[in-house]
């Protein structure tokens, strides 16, 4: 087949990649996995950019040229992505920036291949279409099920606020662009008032049509944004500010990385954990809330990705707004202008930064098929070495050799497909992570166990997997232990699988730290590990409390890290730690319950009644709205007064207070561990922080023999 009839075939053939792209992105979820809505969005991209790079190289290839479109934003976008990939390499949760990051890099890829790939009026015109219609198709069915027709066969069929976003604040997000754009359309052409002839148009009729769809789901999202009983939460925009402020000055560990690069794209939670203010304890709804995304775009590249990041991505905008020449009416550039301001207002997801790059490019093939004089051909071939070996000019000139493309091609085309391989086995992992945690999967432990070994396998690069595998090893060992009846003995072959199980448990809570060093979760999952071995490990006691000082120190406002300390000291009868723990929880959230609970029953325990029956009376008073609450503590305080009776008449008729209380409105505790062997396992501590953020790879993890 002949250059010339294969050039056209391979347009044909990307630009259908790309029709198909922008149609079904904003439709595609798969209940099957952790995030149904952004993995499989992800997975669909990085896939489409392989595909779109063959062809491109391919085409490139058969000219013997390197040909591309220089434009405003190549530059900008080249920067963002090296701002990001810095944050990455940079960042103590190197894991989780990197499964955040890379993504993101692809689409910049995506963008770039979408420029230079639409070299058509037709092709942009039908590109357009696809991202329209797709959004369209995306507002239908959230219009549907809001009507109770669900016409999907899976994903929340029950729910009249399923949107294919899973958020209506992001579905709002990608559908007020494209709005723009074609209710800019329909204005025009009704401000002309040739009626008849717009009648009588099929695509404006579409237009129309289309854009009163859009309007309708505009609307139904504001209702679930700030009507709706089950409202999305976002984070105040207050504490969006300084917390970046924060996370780019406050860092004392790394203060030149973090001002210029942040903590790590994708790694927001960390920043929320770090540094959010004590006066977030103040928020009646929200204060127990870890917030994973800042209050806008802009305000979470600034904290995971430094000033660096921040400002390439303004500088994208900057360049855009730059370029604004005569098109400031143009439906398109409207709808970019849009995409800007959202960027300050929304928070981050991929589906936005996937809109704000798809409609950047958009517009730079419109310039370019306008004619715009920033946008132009630019081609570098390769020539005998007497005249330089390189030539770069801005003009089409005959092929000396497809070297140079080829060579181009398999630079990027090979870190892409190592990243496509990894994505499988992320898919493959994540779907089995999924599996294990379905109700009737958890009721079938040893299920549960080999699917999340199945998972960490597959892929050992994810905090909670392990973290998740650590509490079902826990929680197996727990009932091997419990099964055995009361006065026999358990086999040695039963205590060889606990001991292994429990060993298993440490193991696999310390890689998920290791992994994740900055994430509280990790460290406070290893506390309760700890603690839960008391009675079995040697120094476990120590090791916990290790472990939640470490989460205290990443998570210093937040009053359960204290109360989750001081049952320990509690539980081990040391009652002035306690005392002091439970206090600290009840300075930094002086409403909370919990907190004065159990500072009055460690008050009480040490023998300090007046006080114990002080902090009673304020759990009285902050839980009169709830009759079970009232009712327990009012049992509290009547046992406290005949203790304090039968105190001043003799010390010795008091009753022991057990140190195995549960905290008021909190869920009990795993069960501890009790072996009925005299044994004691020998367990790691914790890592250090040093280790943990060195750590490259995570410890193995054992595997029981079957």
């Amino acid at each position: 087949m002949e250059k010339k009839s294969l050039l056209p075939l391979l347009d044909n053939i990307a630009l259908g990649i790309i029709i198909t792209i922008l149609f079904f992105f904003p439709l595609l979820f798969f209940p099957a996995v952790s995030d149904a809505f952004i993995l499989p969005k992800q997975i669909l991209i990085i896939f489409s950019t392989i595909l779109l790079l063959i062809v491109w190289t391919t085409k490139l290839i058969l000219k013997g040229r390197i040909g591309f479109l220089s434009n405003p934003l190549n530059l900008p976008l080249f920067l963002f992505g090296v701002a990001i990939f810095c944050s990455s390499v940079l960042s103590h949760n190197k894991f989780d920036s990197f499964m955040q990051s890379i993504p993101v890099m692809v689409l910049l890829i995506f963008s770039f291949l979408l420029i230079n790939l639409l070299e058509k009026k037709d092709s942009f015109n039908l590109a357009l279409s696809s991202l329209a219609l797709g959004a369209v198709a995306s507002s239908i069915i959230s219009i549907l099920y809001f009507l109770h027709i669900f016409i999907l066969p899976f994903g929340n069929p029950n729910n009249p606020l399923f949107t294919t976003f899973g958020n209506p604040i992001q579905h709002f997000a990608y559908l007020l662009p494209i709005f723009f754009l074609s209710g800019t359309y329909v204005y025009q052409k009704i401000k002309s008032r040739n009626f008849e002839k717009i009648t009588s148009d099929a695509a404006n009729i579409i237009h129309f049509v289309s854009a009163f769809i859009l309007l309708l789901g505009l609307s139904l999202n504001i209702y679930k944004i700030f009507f709706a009983q089950d409202r999305p939460i976002v984070l105040p925009v207050q504490y969006g500010i300084q917390i970046a402020a924060s996370a780019l000055t406050q860092d004392t560990q790394r203060q030149l990385p973090s001002l210029l690069f942040g903590s790590g794209f994708g790694t927001f939670l960390t920043d929320f954990t770090r540094f959010k203010p004590i006066t977030f304890n103040l928020e009646p709804n929200i204060w127990n809330l870890n917030i994973a995304f800042s209050s806008s775009l802009v305000l979470e590249l600034l904290a995971t990705t430094g000033i660096l990041g921040a400002a390439a991505f303004l500088y994208i905008l900057f360049r855009f707004l730059k370029n604004r020449t005569s098109f400031m009416t143009h439906p398109l550039f409207l709808s970019v202008l849009c995409i800007a301001i959202l960027s300050l207002l929304v928070p981050y997801s991929f589906t936005f930064i996937f809109l704000v790059f798809t409609f950047l490019s958009l517009y730079i093939v419109y310039l370019y098929l306008d004619h715009d004089k920033n946008v132009f051909d630019v081609n570098l071939t390769l020539v005998p070495p007497q005249n330089g070996l390189f030539s770069l000019d801005t003009h089409h000139k005959k092929s000396t050799s497809p070297a140079l493309p080829l060579v181009l091609g398999f630079l990027i085309l090979l870190p892409l497909c190592v990243i496509g391989y990894y994505s499988l086995r992320l898919l493959q992992s994540d779907m089995k992570f999924t599996l294990s945690q379905k109700t009737e999967t958890l009721q079938n432990g040893q299920k549960t166990y080999d699917l999340l070994r199945d998972a960490i396998q597959i892929f050992p690069y994810r905090d909670d997997y392990y973290r998740l595998f650590s509490q079902v090893n826990l929680s197996l060992a727990n009932s091997l232990t419990t099964s055995v009846k009361p006065g026999e003995q358990p086999t040695q072959e039963m205590q060889k699988a606990v001991f292994s199980l429990l060993q298993q448990s440490i193991n696999s809570a310390r890689s998920s730290v290791e992994i994740a060093p900055l994430t509280v979760t990790n460290w406070t999952n290893l506390g309760k590990i700890y603690r839960s071995l008391v009675n079995v490990g040697q120094n476990a006691e120590q090791f916990s409390v290790a472990s939640y000082q470490q989460a205290i120190k990443l998570n210093p406002y937040d009053p359960q890290n204290y109360i989750e300390t001081g049952g320990i000291f509690y539980q081990l009868g040391q009652f002035d730690a306690a005392i002091a723990q439970f206090q600290n929880a009840a300075t930094l959230k002086p409403d909370l319950p919990n907190a004065h609970y159990n500072l009055g029953h460690a008050y009480e325990a040490k023998g300090d009644f007046d006080n114990a029956m002080k902090e009673y009376e304020i759990v009285k008073t902050l839980t009169q709205q709830n009759e079970e609450s009232v009712a327990l503590i009012n049992q509290e305080i009547e046992a406290l007064q005949s203790n304090m009776e039968k105190a001043k008449k003799s010390p010795t008729e008091i009753e022991p207070i057990p140190t195995t209380q549960n905290p008021l409105n909190q869920e009990e505790s795993e069960p501890f561990i009790k072996t009925g062997s005299e044994e004691t396992l020998t367990i790691p501590g914790p890592p250090s922080t040093d280790d943990a953020k060195e750590q490259t790879s995570p410890t193995p993890t054992p595997s029981i023999e079957e």
